[in-house]
């Protein structure tokens, strides 16, 4: 440090920069302050109720537009022989059914509950029939896996979901490094199947919450990995955004209070803008399994249809 020199600007204050080394130079960083916290904190807040308005907004003409333009795709697909295609798209076509479900979140109506619900088991059944087929897929299944897994705990679908996701994940690894998400969420549900998990994924706010899931304490982790929700939300736009149609859900602390649960540990709430919309809060009466979901049986057609189809080649 001999010889260099860091000469601050009029007005410059210890109590409000910090020096750090970087290489062979020096650099003057802000402290946070408690202005810079609240302001941080307002800004993000502002974010949260421009994404609840958005969802509040969406027309019950969309909604329905959208539901029969993918009940068309899906007969195209079987009228020209090949239902396979739907299936694989399926993920995609049953989306609004989801968005509806967020709509009425929204509004402040829990029954909003049994379309995300509805959506999670449409997923859930046609990743059983296809696999995790794309990264974009993979984001979308981890969301699913993760409200799967807070409203269930251990279970076989649970298990099987986890299994299609954990093959997409090793298949394509050097991409998964993005895959945020998606490595938490087999990582919770390793935990909850096999009482541990490996360090995995890339670093972040949700590779360290997953690595201190059954700690005592879990400190900041919490916060940081709300934060990091809210960078990466989408809203019907899933190209390359991690919590994309689930931007307002704490998927991943749903699924990480059922683990503390289950193991006798308490989990804090965060005081985060996230954590103050009606998408934050579970039903604690809530049915697990939807009394009609119409997708479970179109899936089934579809399934029937396509071994057909490959039967006759």
């Amino acid at each position: 440090m001999a010889g260099r020199r860091l000469e601050y600007s009029k007005g410059t204050s210890a109590k409000f920069w910090s020096v750090n080394q970087v290489g062979s130079r020096l650099e003057l960083t802000a402290k946070p302050t408690k202005t810079t916290q609240v302001t941080a904190k307002k800004a993000l807040g502002s974010r949260v109720e421009r994404a609840l308005g958005r969802w509040a907004d969406l027309s019950p003409r969309r909604l329905r537009e959208e539901l029969e333009l993918g009940e068309s795709v899906l007969d195209g697909y079987v009228v020209s022989g090949v239902p396979i295609c739907a299936l694989y798209g399926l993920e995609a076509l049953a989306r609004p059914t989801l968005w509806r479900g967020n709509r009425a979140l929204a509004a402040g109506d829990p029954s909003g509950w049994n379309d995300v619900v509805d959506y999670c088991w449409a997923v859930t059944a046609a990743v059983d029939k296809v696999g995790v087929r794309s990264d974009l897929s993979a984001r979308n299944v981890a969301s699913v896996l993760l409200l799967r897994i807070a409203l269930e705990g251990a279970s076989k679908q649970v298990e099987a979901l986890a299994g299609h996701l954990e093959e997409r994940l090793q298949r394509n690894s050097a991409d998964s490094d993005q895959l945020h998400l998606a490595h938490f969420a087999a990582s919770m549900a390793e935990e909850l199947s096999l009482g541990y998990a490996a360090a995995r994924g890339p670093k972040g706010p949700l590779r360290e919450l997953a690595k201190q899931a059954l700690s005592k304490r879990l400190g900041t982790v919490l916060d940081r990995a709300a934060d990091y929700q809210l960078d990466n939300t989408g809203l019907t736009q899933p190209e390359g955004i991690e919590f994309a149609n689930f931007e307002l859900m704490p998927v991943w602390w749903f699924a990480l209070a059922r683990l503390r649960r289950d193991n006798d540990l308490e989990t804090p709430r965060p005081e985060h803008p996230l954590f103050a919309t009606p998408f934050a809060k579970l039903p604690e009466d809530f049915h697990v399994t939807p009394k009609h979901t119409p997708w479970l049986a179109r899936i089934e057609q579809l399934s029937k249809a396509a071994k057909k189809t490959r039967r006759k080649r």
